[in-house]
């Protein structure tokens, strides 16, 4: 009887552990995760909107009209990369991203000045090249060391009624997201 009580337990305990490894390999497994359909359709070098996207399949379900998303792609291997917005939306936020999705950063609007924002991402050794030289005349940029090379920035703006989306989704389109010119 106890032997039977034993197995009974093992067989449980390894049904879970089953499960929970299953559970957690899902996403790594999935052939096409939003996260990495989102990164392969961002732009590099421009700022996209979402709902824009041509291919339906490819659009999230359920965007909400108010907010409009826009999304572009970096590489850091290319060098610095620069995202430069000017956005008089009462509430904006960008969020930066590994190419698999995860989260790594996040600002809103209260880091604007005036409602402008410039951020450079760049990897440790461009940080260090960028730390180096104490007599760099470094501009009011935000500087972002960021510690993977490939991502995408999620750009996310309040259009507060149906008359004021228009502007802020031109406000998104001419937000700047590409590479830093070298010096």
């Amino acid at each position: 009887m106890m032997r039977l009580f034993l197995l009974g337990v093992a067989v449980l305990l390894l049904a879970a552990a089953v499960h929970i490894t299953v559970i957690l390999w899902i996403p790594r497994l999935a052939p096409a995760s939003a996260f990495g359909v989102l990164y392969n359709n961002a732009p590099e070098g421009r700022v996209d909107l979402i709902e824009e996207t041509e291919n339906a399949e490819q659009r999230p379900p359920y965007l909400d009209p108010y907010l409009p998303i826009g999304v572009c792609r970096f590489d850091l291997e290319k060098g610095p990369h620069r995202i430069s917005a000017n956005l008089q939306s009462p509430y904006w936020a960008f969020s930066i991203h590994r190419e698999n999705g995860a989260y790594f950063y996040g600002l809103t609007h209260s880091a604007a000045i005036e409602g402008q924002l410039s951020i450079e991402l760049r990897d440790p050794g461009q940080t260090r090249e960028l730390t180096v030289d104490p007599d760099a005349n470094l501009p009011d940029i935000v500087q972002l060391s960021v510690p993977f090379t490939r991502g995408y920035i999620i750009i996310r703006a309040l259009a507060q009624t149906p008359s004021t989306r228009p502007g802020v989704i031109a406000a998104l389109k001419a937000t700047e997201c590409k590479p830093v010119p070298a010096q």
